[in-house]
């Protein structure tokens, strides 16, 4: 098979022939019947006398009838299926679609087929077997290295990027370089084919590379009694699946004032030891506030059917100890925050199971207050 990108049907005529030239010089003869449908593309008085002129004959379809050209139809759905599961197994962007296209005809050329019995088409065509040792995957993440001169002595050697095919005409890889967005052609490349590049991620975008950090700097401020603040440390980053510290095992926050009672420093769950004397007042008693309708979308893995409990705004932000800073106490060791995506009129709102009950509590407040 030959391929040849279009950016439209205008050039479907030259790319025929640059194929059929192609094909001829390679072969040593000639092409004698070219069968195409009735396309406008196919059917110019141009096109025509050129055939006419090569002493190519030419086999039409009748209209709506692609069965008579079933062998390449078939060809065409094989070579879009192929290229349809290779970007999705690597969750590539559709603009790569003919990057795709080019590759899955090349290993497709190298590939047995019922219509050859014991060799490939590259075999049937070249005469020798294919050297199939360097194929890769497509999609994956490949580190090119870098022969820039003048580099200095720390610098990394190479660079992260995707692999999109082979180049033709060259014993190299084509490469796109996410962060440039550019293509690179080269041969010294070390491949991570289990690897995909993440283009979802904000790192991807912003030009970070979009790898995995090891650790990260969580900035969190601890607050203590006396009035004195600790400042950050770096914590290590959660690999993806494994529950976070202390999560697991904290079912329900211990009474307050109890021996579990820490300070929680941050989201993170880090806490230390503190008495009941360097709790503020409004730490003393935790209220609950009723789970959303939705609550199960956003219920971790690690949840197994306990009850769920929201923590009150007024219990997570308490009032501030050290201007511009909120205690955090909340009795208990961990401090687990969910979000949810509020209603965004009151239409939608009334009909939410939560927010009738927050409403109906609401009423009740101010029946009792008489305000």
């Amino acid at each position: 098979m030959w391929l040849r990108l279009l950016s439209g049907k205008d050039e479907a005529a030259d790319a025929i022939k640059a194929v059929k030239d192609s094909a001829e010089a390679e072969s040593g003869k000639k092409l004698r019947v070219l069968r195409t449908d009735l396309g406008g593309e196919f059917t110019t008085v141009q096109f025509a006398e050129y055939c006419a002129g090569e002493g190519v004959g030419r086999h039409l379809t009748a209209p709506y009838s692609p069965q008579q050209n079933g062998m390449v139809e078939r060809r065409n759905h094989t070579i879009v299926g192929m290229a349809r599961s290779m970007m999705k197994a690597k969750s590539m962007p559709l603009e790569f679609w003919g990057e795709a296209v080019t590759s899955a005809v090349f290993i497709l050329n190298r590939s047995p087929t019922k219509a050859l019995k014991g060799v490939t088409p590259y075999e049937a065509w070249h005469g020798r077997k294919p050297n199939v040792s360097y194929l890769k995957t497509f999609g994956c993440v490949g580190h090119v290295k870098k022969v820039k001169p003048w580099q200095a002595k720390l610098d990394d050697r190479s660079v992260k990027e995707v692999f999109l095919g082979y180049e033709s005409g060259t014993k190299a890889y084509r490469l796109y370089d996410p962060i440039q967005g550019k293509v690179l052609v080269s041969r010294d490349v070390v491949f991570d084919e289990a690897t995909a590049w993440r283009w979802e991620e904000a790192e991807a975008r912003e030009g970070q590379g979009g790898g995995i950090r090891d650790s990260f700097t969580v900035e969190h401020m601890e607050v203590h009694g006396d009035g004195e603040v600790a400042g950050s440390r770096p914590v290590p980053a959660r690999a993806a699946g494994t529950k976070p510290p202390a999560a697991a095992e904290a079912e329900e926050p211990p009474s307050p004032g109890g021996a579990g009672d820490t300070d929680v420093q941050g989201s993170m769950g880090v806490g230390s030891p503190v008495s009941p004397a360097q709790r503020t007042p409004a730490a003393a008693t935790i209220d609950y506030a009723s789970p959303t309708s939705n609550v199960s979308e956003f219920v971790d893995a690690f949840h197994e059917g306990e009850e769920v409990r929201f923590h009150k705004i007024d219990n997570v932000i308490e009032e501030a100890e050290v201007p511009g800073l909120a205690a955090r106490g909340l009795g208990g060791d961990v401090l687990l925050l969910m979000s949810a995506e509020e209603p965004t009129t009151f239409v939608v709102a009334e009909h939410d199971a939560a927010w009738q009950k927050a409403m109906l509590e609401e009423m009740e407040a101010i029946e009792q207050n008489g305000t």
